[in-house]
């Protein structure tokens, strides 16, 4: 992963402020782009593209923190295996 990404990831994981901003989003396109401007407001250069490429990457991977769907459930608000709000544990 790059550096922008690892310190945006940080970032939001740094304060419940960040994921209640993502929590309504449903499409990776609009999470992406929400986090590129969280990022930018945080003096983060990191672009929506670059974002939406580290979270396929890390989908196709699979979770490296060994999360399992109970957590996955309770910081995503749902089912986890909606692929949308799978996207936001990613970044988390």
């Amino acid at each position: 992963m790059s550096a922008e990404f690892e310190k945006l990831k940080a970032l939001v994981q740094s304060g419940e402020y960040f994921l209640q901003k993502l929590a309504g989003l449903n499409e990776r396109g609009e999470f992406a782009e929400a986090l590129a401007v969280i990022g930018r407001e945080n003096g983060i250069q990191i672009s929506a593209e670059e974002i939406e490429r580290q979270l396929i990457a890390t989908e196709a991977g699979g979770s490296k923190d060994g999360v399992d769907d109970a957590a996955l459930e309770a910081v995503c608000g749902g089912e986890s295996r909606d692929q949308n709000r799978r996207v936001e544990i990613i970044i988390i």
